[in-house]
């Protein structure tokens, strides 16, 4: 069986508990879950495999339900219940399997003494370093930090981490699973919204996938088109810190809703927006 785990604040500490995925119960409240229970469980044992900071939720339209006493994310755990204050869930209308969890990518890396090592920050990271600790919490849980004196040794490694979901719908896999973005995402790296659609249901901003479905799963659709698109999201967050960005982008001849697609088509266009980058950005 898969497993999730999460750190859950208890009192004045950290608990990390970790489940079984409870496929069984699944079966009751998600209606393709039922008809094709062995595809739920490929679904969520790749999903804890390659994205183990994901875990495996319920939804109501777009917008993942949580806990109505302490706010906190329901889990397939023994039925449907809250992973920290552990009350039990009953879904009243239709539902929806859901998987919510953070990609890390590494943006700078730092001394002891707060000083920044050449050749490993990014623009984005330098603007807004100073800001980090001060942020609020709903923006704060999007930077981590590893070290001193862990795996990352003596300096301490800075990752941007943003908060990604993941909706299946009704007649999965014969559509496409729903990315949702936050608003923080965009806030914090300064970039337009152009390329993607607003849900104000669910606070946040629909990705643009694939042009066609290739009933690929979850985590193949994460990898293919959610990382990269981090990555290309975090070299305009650099270029908007450096204020090269529409520079960059006029001389390519886009903008920053049809830059996106060029990259994405790789060839000529996206080496030149690779040397573009290169031009105007140092780390």
């Amino acid at each position: 069986m898969a497993t999730n785990k999460k750190m859950v604040m208890a009192g004045s500490g950290t608990e990390v508990k970790s489940w079984e995925v409870d496929i069984d119960v699944m079966t009751h409240a998600i209606r393709w879950v039922q008809e094709h229970p062995d595809l739920a469980q490929q679904e969520v044992e790749e999903m804890e495999l390659h994205f183990p900071m994901f875990i495996a939720t319920i939804a109501s339209g777009n917008k993942a339900i949580s806990c109505s006493r302490c706010g906190e994310i329901l889990v397939w755990n023994d039925g449907i219940r809250c992973v920290a204050c552990n009350k039990p869930f009953v879904p009243r209308m239709a539902s929806q399997l859901c998987c919510i969890g953070q990609i890390p990518s590494i943006i700078g890396e730092v001394n002891t003494n707060g000083q920044f090592i050449r050749g490993k920050c990014r623009p984005f990271f330098r603007r807004i370093y100073p800001r980090i600790r001060k942020l609020p919490a709903n923006e704060r849980r999007y930077f981590f930090s590893v070290g001193p004196g862990g795996e990352a040794g003596e300096n301490i490694i800075f990752y941007f981490s943003p908060v990604v979901y993941g909706i299946y719908p009704d007649n999965w896999n014969r559509d496409m699973p729903t990315i949702l973005l936050e608003d923080e995402y965009f806030r914090l790296l300064g970039i337009p919204t152009e390329h993607v659609f607003p849900d104000h249901y669910a606070q946040g901003y629909k990705l643009c996938n694939y042009a066609s479905w290739p009933r690929v799963t979850l985590r193949v659709t994460l990898q293919q088109r959610i990382v990269p698109r981090i990555i290309m999201d975090l070299m305009l967050a650099d270029l908007q810190s450096v204020g090269r960005l529409h520079e960059a982008l006029g001389n390519m001849g886009t903008n920053t809703h049809s830059v996106y697609n060029i990259i994405g088509r790789g060839g000529r266009q996206s080496r030149a927006f690779e040397r573009e980058y290169n031009i105007h950005v140092k780390l």
